[in-house]
């Protein structure tokens, strides 16, 4: 279901909340390496060593699930759904698809998303 396109956003609003988003998240390791660490640790040690690798590790995990939570297409579009209700299921009318039970019609970009937790602002897929 990845697909290839631009990452960045293209829809202005959704452009501002995703570069605020990968600049913030850096600033405040940055912030954390630069003032806080520092401030509770004089001089370098184990437990720095273990907090500086714990942090690279999560900041990397922010990173790189947010790169395929926007690569990931959720829409109802490109995906094999059955043309039989199964339950539990809803029939979206607009689209005209049988959507599962976590799927919503967003009525900004007129499509069904599969998984809303990929569809919005910050991960600019709305199309």
């Amino acid at each position: 279901m990845a697909r290839s396109r631009f990452i960045l956003p293209k829809n202005r609003k959704e452009k501002l909340l995703f570069l605020s988003m990968t600049f913030l998240i850096p600033l405040t390791v940055l912030w954390e390496f630069g003032i806080v660490l520092p401030s509770y640790h004089s001089e370098l040690s184990s437990i720095v060593a273990v907090h500086v690798v714990l942090c690279a590790f999560i900041v990397m995990n922010i990173f790189g699930n947010l790169l395929m939570a926007m690569r990931t297409d959720a829409s109802g579009r490109q995906s094999f759904l059955p043309s039989v209700q199964k339950p539990d299921w809803r029939y979206c009318y607009e689209c005209k698809l049988n959507s599962p039970p976590r799927a919503y019609h967003c009525y900004r970009c007129n499509e069904c998303v599969l998984k809303r937790d990929h569809h919005c602002m910050f991960m600019g897929n709305c199309y």
